[in-house]
């Protein structure tokens, strides 16, 4: 892929996206309209380029390493490791914004490429706490995949 700029929001700007997750601390996880061609494009560039990324030995998986995982047949998702137990990893998909627990056979070594390109999934926080209570998190789940 191309070189491309974090996607980022400032302040007081407005911009459309869709709700990937929410959090129980009240943050949320949103993928900007904008950036679903990036999205396109770096899973086409993951398909296209199996090579370039190598096997991942279990002993060599630690929290905090980049890397793709396998999500279903053929689909290969941009993940950092969050932690480690025999047999699986939990694992953060920084594109979209959610956590799974994957066996360890479904890990690669992401290339240099992809780890240069930006996360998708943006971390988002309501303004007022008089909106966002806390423990808010799950009664919004029904909106996880709404555009906004």
């Amino acid at each position: 892929p191309d070189v491309v700029l974090p996607p980022a929001v400032e302040p007081r700007d407005t911009e459309n996206g869709t709700i990937l997750s929410i959090q129980s601390d009240g943050s949320f996880y949103v993928r900007l309209t904008k950036n679903e061609d990036l999205l396109t494009a770096l899973e086409k560039w993951i398909i296209a380029n199996p090579n370039k990324c190598e096997t991942v030995a279990e002993a060599d998986v630690k929290p905090g390493l980049k890397c793709l995982v396998q999500i279903l047949d053929d689909v290969w998702q941009r993940a950092v490791v969050q932690h480690t137990s025999e047999g699986k990893f939990k694992v953060f998909l920084v594109d979209h914004g959610i956590t799974k627990d994957i066996p360890s056979s479904s890990v690669l070594q992401q290339s240099p490429d992809l780890t240069t390109f930006p996360k998708l999934a943006l971390l988002c926080r309501m303004n007022s706490s008089d909106f966002a209570p806390q423990g808010w998190g799950p009664t919004l789940n029904p909106l996880i995949g709404t555009e906004v």
